[in-house]
């Protein structure tokens, strides 16, 4: 029978790797449901598929799995942001030595990674599932950053996996770099949420625009640019690799070609056209693609270009 040791959690341990593999394959989660469907869908006899009421019905049980996963999340970092600022003990077996360590201390921040919530107690990561006591000796202080930490994380949590773009913002207060991706999982810091977007640290307040797919990046436009020979105008067709912004001026970099644009919101707007119908005063169609020409977008339909205040809502 393993022993029980006590030990602070300042040590060099790492007990988020410190699970066993039952711990790991407990559960079956939604990449492993459909791995499965998958595979059935693959070796099943051709002369009897898979009946389509049955298809259907399995595919209801992955999304019922998905959104409860997704609930399980949200409850579990709710949990573990209302221990902010409270003593907790935690028990982990330590694969390396054969032993239980109890693990006392504050909760400073919480994380949640690859679905997991974890506490981070002096320094050190401590998943939410092992906490064994809870001591309620907070502070006022600690009980309002406590309230103030569970309203940030029902914001927060609801943009995990979302597309997010953000303007960092430098120490002397002024607009720093542009950031879009997806939003990887969120952390609570000294009152504050912080975002991993693309391996950055976005603080929540930072974000200037959410949705489900990308906003800028990938999206393909056409747009008039300066050409080799003097007072020449170039027509170009790419897609957008990155944002470059100094805290002053946008561009958008197509290729080897960096294109000017007035404000990236103008630009998210007019992308969010493509596809759609839309209406002027005096016509109507579908906006096939964006075009830029002076910093400013401009929606295609066909062969005529309109500028977004001439469209009718």
């Amino acid at each position: 029978m393993a022993n029980t040791t006590g030990v602070s959690a300042a040590n060099s341990t790492d007990y988020t790797q410190l699970t066993t593999k039952k711990d790991a394959n407990s559960d079956l989660d939604k990449t492993a449901f459909l791995n499965l469907l998958m595979t059935q869908l693959k070796y099943q006899d051709p002369l009897n598929p898979t009946d389509d009421k049955e298809f259907i019905g399995q595919m209801a049980q992955f999304s019922a799995l998905e959104q409860m996963n997704n609930l399980n999340r949200t409850s579990t970092m709710t949990q573990g942001y209302a221990l902010i600022g409270k003593s907790v003990t935690a028990e982990m077996f330590n694969s390396t030595t054969g032993n239980t360590d109890v693990i006392t201390g504050r909760v400073a921040s919480v994380t949640s990674k690859n679905g997991e919530t974890y506490l981070n107690i002096d320094g050190k990561e401590v998943p939410l599932a092992k906490v064994t006591n809870v001591s309620g000796d907070s502070t006022e202080k600690d009980q309002m950053n406590s309230i103030n930490s569970n309203i940030a994380a029902s914001q927060s949590i609801a943009v995990i996996g979302k597309q997010v773009q953000a303007i960092i913002v430098n120490d002397d207060g002024s607009a720093g770099s542009f950031v879009e991706g997806k939003v990887d999982y969120v952390k609570f810091v000294g009152g504050r949420t912080v975002l991993s977007v693309n391996n950055n640290e976005v603080y929540l307040e930072e974000v200037v625009s959410v949705s489900d797919t990308p906003l800028l990046t990938g999206k393909k436009i056409s747009a008039y640019v300066n050409g080799a020979e003097p007072n020449t105008i170039e027509k170009i067709t790419g897609t957008i690799d990155s944002v470059k912004f100094n805290g002053t001026n946008a561009s958008l970099i197509v290729g080897d070609k960096e294109v000017s644009i007035g404000k990236i919101t103008d630009m998210n707007t007019a992308l969010s056209y493509v596809g759609k119908s839309v209406k002027t005063k005096t016509d109507a169609g579908v906006v096939d693609s964006v075009a830029v020409r002076d910093g400013k977008a401009y929606l295609v339909v066909g062969e005529k270009e309109f500028a977004l205040s001439d469209i009718v809502k």
